[in-house]
């Protein structure tokens, strides 16, 4: 759940990071380094998938190679597919994928982006992996049709995302920390987060704080 977002809740349950427990989930389904080359394997078929990455990203890049050497370490193959951007969204709106590393921008509300890319109405749109689950759907809809009812809406954002973080068809590996510098000169500064300037109109400068810049002749 993005921290921009109204219904934002600390209390939502997070995926935890638990590569132990991963292995043994491995191994307990039957996927284990039968021959030793590092690579877990059962009924001959390697535990294999290709990543899909486009090149015009230099970040998503280099972390494609971060989650290719942790997974190797686990004993997974990944082979990186770098692509142009125009192929990768092709690629992704037509599912032609085994895993992509993608972003996610959002508005202050859930409400647009959110079924965009978690519910049936993002099919072909930007809900890549085809995720559906109607319970989501519902609650989503229901969110959205109880906008005058902040209370209800939240109650059912909350139960929407933790579904969604149980089904776990997407792994949100990190969200940007922005930062913003202001001149201890200015006082009344509010800085909405969705869109830092929109409110700098009312700052203010006190007299005693004026610079020669600052000083406009009338």
């Amino acid at each position: 759940m993005s921290q921009l977002w109204w219904v934002w809740d600390p209390e939502i349950r997070e995926l935890p990071y638990d590569s132990a427990q991963a292995a043994r989930l491995l191994t307990r389904l039957g996927w284990i380094d039968s021959d030793g080359d590092g690579i877990r394997d059962k009924d001959g078929r390697e535990l294999s998938f290709r990543l899909l990455v486009p090149t015009t990203s230099a970040i998503r890049r280099q972390y494609a190679r971060l989650l290719q050497e942790e997974f190797r370490t686990a004993g997974v193959d990944v082979q990186l597919d770098e692509v142009d951007f125009t192929l990768f969204n092709e690629r992704a709106r037509a599912g032609r994928f085994d895993a992509l590393l993608t972003t996610w921008n959002t508005d202050p509300t859930p409400s647009s982006g959110f079924p965009q890319i978690w519910t049936k109405a993002g099919f072909g749109r930007s809900n890549y992996g085809r995720y559906f689950n109607p319970q989501v759907d519902q609650l989503v809809d229901r969110a959205v049709t109880s906008a005058m009812n902040r209370d209800q809406a939240r109650r059912a954002w909350r139960s929407a995302f933790e579904i969604l973080n149980q089904d776990a068809p997407g792994i949100f590996l990190f969200a940007t920390e922005n930062v913003a510098a202001v001149n201890k000169r200015f006082t009344d500064v509010t800085i909405r987060p969705d869109s830092w300037l929109a409110l700098v109109r009312t700052w203010r400068v006190p007299p005693d704080r004026l610079t020669d810049r600052d000083r406009v002749e009338r």
